[in-house]
């Protein structure tokens, strides 16, 4: 094994999460790929691709762990999975060793994806997730880069698809142009009639990094996406949903994970409480506190300082963010400084540290308050990373 330490323990975590990668190769250039203008050293990078020794070894020192999401990570920036030169070896290995849930989703491009390797990953259950983006070639191309061929190679992958019988989504980013050129909803109509599962429009995300030629064309909004997902519904009856912030389903799973919290800490209700939210549910979070009537209790939200941008959702905020938040709350007044802090478990991987691979207890040490609650049950965390998936 020749990865370095920090490099082998950020796949190990990813592995530990249920999501596998196998380096941040690629054959597409999107123009608006995040790894392009994310803060430098959020994610570790590793410049080639995992051999298949040490796919093994992370396995092993990993326990093994179910693997939910393949081509994808957390602590890791991930290029095109297919791009391995042994990815039916890895997949059967994974297999083998019983670390594949029931319908695990592989993420690809599409451009190098071929008719035998379909055949191969249907035998196996996998739900493949193909960001198609636009079903015409040449404004394929301006997004994605590569070539023509390979491009439509992507786009030809759909009618194989549903010639054997793949279970699959489709990915698309919507660009300010596309929606106004018509050809977003081209891409919809190109997949009318088909067998997809679900086309995921993806609310598009950009840094305080990102150059503003691009944040112009990734600028729409939530209610112009929905208004859009509503049309196509009507229009072309396919099946397509927004993966945005959707309030009453945010709502939903707020109450449940308060419960839940409350219920098996009951010791909580006493202690004057600050709960530390994101920017996607402050306009929520204040309803469901009410809903519940819990008592003590203060909310701070609490902004993305490290990406910047856009981003608003907690599963981007680090360490850093909620100790700069907390400090700000503590400055207004000193007297209302909480005995306990809850935060949005989704801010933090399986073994309770953040993007950066930075410890929740970190905060209890530079704040000396008791971060109380972050510990959630499987299925509520697995039930929002399906709904965010969805």
């Amino acid at each position: 094994m020749n990865l370095p330490k920090d490099i082998f323990e950020a796949y190990k975590s990813d592995f530990q999460n249920g999501q596998f990668g196998v380096g941040n190769l690629c054959d597409a250039d999107c123009f608006f790929c995040s790894q392009k203008w994310n803060p430098p050293d959020v994610t570790k990078d590793l410049r080639r691709l995992l051999t298949m020794d040490e796919i093994k070894d992370l396995a092993e020192k990993s326990g093994q762990n179910k693997i939910t999401f393949i081509g994808s990570g957390i602590h890791t920036n991930n290029g095109e999975f297919l791009l391995h030169p042994q990815v039916p070896e890895i997949l059967e290995f994974f297999k083998t060793k019983n670390m594949l849930t029931n319908w695990p989703f592989l993420f690809s491009n599409g451009m190098s994806l071929s008719e035998e390797l379909i055949k191969f990953i249907k035998k196996l259950n996998i739900v493949i997730v193909l960001s198609l983006n636009s079903a015409n070639v040449t404004n394929r191309k301006k997004m994605m880069g590569s070539n023509d061929s390979k491009n439509k190679n992507a786009i030809d992958c759909v009618e194989l698809f549903d010639k054997y019988g793949l279970n699959y989504c489709i990915d698309i980013v919507p660009l300010r142009s596309n929606l106004d050129n018509g050809d977003l909803e081209n891409s919809i109509k190109f997949l009318k009639g088909t067998k997809v599962k679900v086309i995921g429009i993806l609310r598009p995300g950009y840094t305080k990094l990102t150059p503003e030629p691009i944040v112009k064309e990734l600028s729409i909004t939530d209610k112009e996406l929905f208004e859009f997902a509503s049309l196509m519904r009507e229009r072309y009856k396919v099946n397509i949903s927004v993966v945005t912030f959707a309030q009453t389903e945010i709502q939903n799973y707020l109450l449940r994970l308060l419960e839940y919290i409350f219920n098996t800490n009951k010791d909580l209700i006493t202690k004057r409480k600050l709960f530390l939210c994101s920017e996607s549910v402050k306009d929520v979070f204040p309803l469901v506190l009410e809903k519940l009537k819990i008592p003590n209790s203060e909310i701070k939200v609490v902004k993305s300082r490290v990406f910047g941008g856009n981003v608003s959702s907690a599963g981007l905020l680090l360490v850093e963010d909620y100790i700069y938040a907390i400090d700000e709350f503590l400055k207004e007044e000193e007297k209302r400084r909480p005995e306990c802090l809850i935060l949005p478990d989704v801010s933090f991987d399986i073994n309770k540290e953040d993007i950066r691979m930075v410890s929740y207890k970190e905060i209890e040490n530079r704040c000396g308050i008791e971060v109380c609650a972050i510990t959630v049950p499987a299925e509520l965390k697995y039930a929002l990373l399906l709904f965010l998936r969805n």
